[in-house]
This record gives C-alpha cells, sequence and structure tokens, in this order.
C-alpha cells in the first residue's frame, strides 16, 4: 500500500522569491512603511472622512449597500499595514545574495565585476557540498590558470585576474547562477507569510477603488 506523502513535503517549482520581488517589494509597500506612524491621525479624522464620501464626483449620498468613508478608510489603512509587514518580513528573511542582484541575470552581472578568487571558491566547495561535480573539470583549468594557491586560498601576485575571468567566464557564470537559484529558495515559508499579507493587502486596496467606481457608474446611469 502507498503512503500518502504530507502536502508540506511538496514542492512547487521555480518557487522562490526573484519571481515575486515587485509584487512584495513595489512602491506601494515601500511607502507604506510610513502608514503606522500617520495613521492613528488620519482614521479618525472627521475632515478626511468628509473627503472619502466623494459626495460631490457622485452628486449623492451613500446608499445603504455602499462602503461608508470611515470604512473605505480602514480598508486603506490596513491594506497598507499589511503591505508594510510583508515588505519588513521580506527585508528580513530575504535571499543575503540579494545585496547583489534581486534575478539571476543582475546577481551574475554584478558577482562577475565585484566577487574575488574567493567568494568563487566559497560558491564552488557549495555547489561541490551538494554532490554536484559538474563543473569540476572547467574548477580546476580555471584554478590552474589563475594559479590558486590551494591551501591558503590565495592568487598569485603575477596573475592576471581579469584575463582569467574572461576566459573562463563560462564556467563562472554557470557557478554564480546556480548559486544565485539555490540562494532564491531559501526561508520559503517567509516568502509565502509575504504573498498572503501582500495579497490582503491588495485586496484591502482595491476594495475602496472598486466601490468608488462603481459608485460613479451608478450615479452616471439614467434611473
Amino acid at each position: 500500500m502507498t503512503s500518502m506523502i504530507p502536502w508540506w513535503k511538496f514542492s512547487v517549482p521555480n518557487y522562490r522569491w526573484s519571481h515575486w520581488v515587485p509584487y512584495i517589494d513595489g512602491w506601494i509597500p515601500k511607502i507604506a512603511f510610513t502608514v503606522p506612524i500617520v495613521g492613528y491621525l488620519l482614521i479618525f479624522n472627521d475632515q478626511i472622512a468628509d473627503v472619502l464620501k466623494f459626495q460631490q464626483l457622485t452628486e449623492q449620498e451613500a446608499r445603504s449597500a455602499e462602503l461608508s468613508a470611515v470604512t473605505r478608510l480602514r480598508l486603506l489603512y490596513f491594506g497598507l499595514v499589511s503591505l508594510g509587514v510583508s515588505n519588513f518580513i521580506y527585508r528580513l528573511r530575504k535571499p543575503t545574495l540579494f545585496a547583489y542582484g534581486t534575478n539571476e541575470y543582475s546577481f551574475i552581472k554584478e558577482g562577475l565585476q565585484v566577487f574575488t578568487y574567493r567568494e568563487f571558491l566559497q560558491f564552488y566547495k557549495l555547489i561541490q557540498r551538494d554532490g554536484n561535480k559538474n563543473y569540476d573539470s572547467e574548477w580546476g583549468r580555471f584554478e590552474h590558470e589563475v594559479g590558486a594557491l590551494s591551501r591558503k586560498n590565495e592568487i598569485s601576485k603575477s596573475v592576471n585576474w581579469e584575463e582569467a575571468k574572461r576566459s573562463n567566464g563560462n564556467v563562472l557564470t554557470e557557478i554564480l547562477m546556480h548559486t544565485f537559484l539555490q540562494n532564491d529558495r531559501t526561508n520559503l515559508k517567509s516568502l509565502t507569510a509575504c504573498l498572503v499579507l501582500s495579497t490582503i493587502g491588495y485586496i484591502f486596496l482595491a476594495i475602496p477603488s472598486a466601490d468608488i467606481f462603481l459608485k460613479v457608474v451608478i450615479s452616471t446611469l439614467p434611473f
């Protein structure tokens, strides 16, 4: 009899941080950090509530099925707070290598410019630790070319580092891409929390907008 696999052990293909950066770290979530500071000054402000009634725009009082001004304000407030919390979690739990690029292309471009032999050696050893031997021959050629001293992890002063990187660009690019993709799939529970909070926040922001849109449309209808 085949045993069932628990749902939490299933892996979603391509579920990683870099695919969701604009959703979690866009300009709206970034400015949402200011909401807890000014929100309490606004949420019970009568003048702000009057503005959100949009009576001049619709030329009518709110109907019973429509959202009140205070409800709109609260939805906006809690929506922005939810986005702000999501963005805060993102900044705490995002992959460490995002400091050099939030997608593989920007990471590889930056990495080829700023990483030294020590960083490349560290990435290579982490790949080896996972049992991946695909880069052994290319790395051996690169290591020989740069004249690395394996015991001290140093590079001979006579080595042309930039020339070595250019001539071995393919293997270095593959190592960087492999490293980024591995790092991109860390802390996935935090990614899920960010997505849930961001989705709730965007829904809360969309409800008042949809309500105002419907109110304007209804007010223009000839009945």
